[in-house]
């Protein structure tokens, strides 16, 4: 694939950006900070829905996430599509993904905040809009960090909205 044949030069932001430690370090504590908040608000909602909801709700809840979040991790195993970094050949730059490359679509990353963030929505919605918005965010920094193109983070969003409103009508008609 010809960096030309793209809208986003993947390449020249990833020299750009690796050139800069401190700027990539920065990338990555902010990922990190926001998906461990992502995390969170999944166990917090989780155990609230536990206490104060019913269990079979709690279960739907439960369930819907890691059928979804399994199905799309074998996805992208079968479809093993490759990250910026593999296609336009810079992974000398020190960018490694869980020291193999591949599986890029759609981000998973993405996924789990935006069918968490779905999930929340109805019950704490300040918390789903945060859920929310931090998923947008780490997506822009997997862009940024070529460890994703935009259809990965696009993808992964567009998945994790729809399965997550399922989740939301399951758990209405119960």
């Amino acid at each position: 694939m010809d960096s030309k044949k793209s809208i986003i030069n993947y390449e020249g932001m990833g020299k750009w950006l690796y050139s800069r430690p401190r700027l990539v370090l920065a990338a990555k504590w902010c990922e990190l900070v926001l998906s461990a908040f992502v995390a969170a608000a999944y166990v917090v909602f989780g155990a609230l829905m536990a206490l104060i909801d019913s269990p079979l709700r709690t279960l739907v809840y439960i369930i819907v996430t890691g059928v979804s979040f399994f199905a799309l991790s074998m996805l992208r195993v079968w479809l093993d599509a490759k990250r910026p970094y593999e296609v336009y050949d810079f992974a000398s730059l020190g960018i490694t993904v869980g020291g193999r490359g591949g599986r890029s679509f759609p981000s998973r990353h993405v996924f789990s905040a935006f069918i968490i963030g779905t999930l929340i929505l109805p019950s704490m919605l300040w918390l789903g809009i945060i859920t929310l918005i931090f998923g947008t965010i780490i997506g822009f920094i997997r862009v940024v960090t070529c460890k994703h193109f935009v259809r990965d983070v696009l993808a992964g969003a567009a998945i994790g909205a729809v399965l997550g409103a399922v989740g939301i009508i399951s758990m209405a008609l119960i």
